[in-house]
């Protein structure tokens, strides 16, 4: 069974995070973000101080006016709500920063579209799920209109565990002419690594949305030359078919085994996650692609 490599990711550190050299395209995302909701974006510092001020006005308001503790308590949960909202907001910026191109295009982003985005976006605080969001904000900025309303109302509904399902979904997938075929027979579930809770993972993503679980599939995927050339990570899988002498030569290969594909909103959201290289995968694939020839080389 293939065994996943685990890389380390590096994380964004809010302290020691140099502002004073911002890329052209981060400094126009943050004008953007200043621009089109009053101030959604200053650095930490300042989010750290202007709680420390709001907490001093809040005891000399109590000293002005006579308020009861109840009111007392209703203001000072606001003030915490809002900060930590605004502490979550300012981590999925940073985190997007890293992934915006030369050519970003921020100021073509929907008004709307950012407000909508950072009503969800405030209230996520896990730093796996902020980095997904991150990727949603960033690939807005760099092609505007990339995601709609309703997929960011749909990550805003999709939990950790949903996320962490769909990310091994795509460690196991491959890029066939700009197609995304999913091997999921191959996939390693962990602890429990078996049919049935493979089987229960697959149900549960097709459930929320993001998948298509059929009894029998048939892709037909377009030759080159007479063969198909597919690459995962530094490995060049090459597929051909066998010469069969009462049939007419095809410019396609039919597989047989792709019952499990992508919704709509599965193929939006598939390339969030940073796919993962698994050792052995490559070499295991003779049998997804039966009956045709597979062979795999080190590019």
């Amino acid at each position: 069974m293939p065994k996943k490599t685990t890389n380390n990711k590096n994380t964004i550190n809010l302290v020691n995070f140099d502002f004073g050299k911002l890329s052209e395209s981060a400094n126009l995302l943050i004008n953007k973000l200043s621009q089109a909701g009053g101030v959604l974006y200053r650095p930490i510092h300042n989010i750290r101080m202007a709680k420390a001020e709001a907490k001093v006005k809040l005891i000399e308001s109590t000293s002005a006016f006579e308020i009861s503790e109840f009111e007392n308590q209703s203001l000072q949960r606001i003030v915490e709500e809002q900060t930590i909202h605004q502490i979550n907001m300012e981590k999925v910026v940073l985190k997007a920063l890293t992934s915006l191109v030369e050519t970003a295009n921020p100021n073509d982003i929907d008004n709307d579209w950012l407000a909508f985005f950072f009503n969800k976006a405030r209230i996520v605080s896990d730093d796996y799920m902020q980095e997904l969001w991150a990727r949603v904000l960033a690939g807005e900025a760099n092609n505007p209109g990339t995601y709609s309303k309703r997929t960011v109302s749909f990550l805003n509904n999709m939990s950790k565990y949903d996320a962490v399902l769909f990310a091994k979904v795509h460690n196991y997938s491959l890029s066939v002419n700009g197609e995304v075929l999913l091997v999921t027979r191959s996939i390693d579930w962990g602890e429990s690594n078996d049919y049935h809770q493979g089987q229960k993972n697959l149900d549960h993503l097709e459930s929320i949305g993001l998948i298509k679980v059929s009894n029998y599939g048939e892709k037909a995927l377009a030759k080159d030359n007479g063969i198909i050339k597919v690459k995962y990570f530094s490995k060049e899988i090459t597929i051909t078919s066998p010469a069969f002498e009462d049939e007419a030569p095809r410019n396609y290969v039919s597989i047989l085994s792709c019952n499990v594909t992508l919704t709509r909103i599965g193929m939006e959201l598939i390339s969030l996650s940073e796919k993962e290289f698994v050792e052995g995968f490559a070499d295991s694939l003779s049998e997804f692609f039966e009956p045709y020839s597979v062979a795999v080389k080190d590019l």
